[in-house]
């Protein structure tokens, strides 16, 4: 009766007092949206899509957006870089967290899509996302052209997270395979252009914990 009682103790703290988050992957993405060059670095878990965090500037200020989809919670941090001899530390600094809301750009990528799958290699496949405006499936309102490295899990999220806004955090657009996306590009109109390329990507091991409200 004790270790029971003491386990029920342990799980109400960690309710009441934090709640703590992990990620094991990171990508560093370069992006195009409304004709303006961005780059987004985001950070995933691979056994849970229902989480993400990525970073932001408002005002010259750095910014972290930790999402659960799951519970419906967007948490936000205050991040300041540290530079040492050893690399680059992170410090975070809780500001507040609200309920999520459906993102009003989500009409951008409507939730009529499929992947076709083109290409494929040994190291590389070729799928094709594209997004239509109705049920039918007869109009396409976008096209992408996704190159995909073979890998251990799907990183397919990742990309989703850091370039397509409006859709980003719908995380019922998920690609079945495992890959991770390096390069896209838009279809939509004739000429072929860059929507997003890959920097860099590397599994970590992060955990951030998001306080209680007082």
């Amino acid at each position: 009766m004790k270790n029971i009682i003491l386990l029920l103790l342990i799980f109400y703290s960690s309710v009441v007092f934090s709640q703590k988050y992990t990620f094991n992957f990171a990508t560093h993405y370069e992006f195009y949206f409304a004709k303006k060059k961005y780059e987004t670095v985001s950070y995933s878990n691979t056994d849970n899509p229902n989480l993400f965090l990525y970073f932001y500037n408002t005002d010259g200020k750095r910014t972290a957006k930790l999402v659960d989809t799951e519970q419906m919670q967007n948490h936000f941090f205050s991040v300041i870089r540290q530079t040492t001899q050893d690399g680059e530390i992170l410090h975070f600094k809780y500001i507040n967290s609200e309920k999520k809301e459906e993102n009003k750009l989500f009409k951008q990528y409507p939730s009529y899509y499929d992947f076709k799958t083109t290409k494929r290699d040994s190291l590389y496949k070729t799928v094709v996302l594209q997004f239509y405006t109705n049920e039918k499936k007869k109009k396409v309102n976008l096209r992408l052209e996704l190159k995909i490295k073979e890998a251990d899990a799907n990183y397919f999220p990742n990309y989703r997270i850091a370039t397509l806004h409006g859709a980003s955090e719908r995380k019922e657009l998920n690609y079945t395979e495992n890959g991770l996306v390096v390069e896209a590009f838009d279809l939509t109109k004739k000429k072929k252009k860059e929507q997003a390329k890959l920097i860099y990507s590397e599994k970590i091991q992060f955990e951030l914990v998001v306080p209680s409200k007082k």
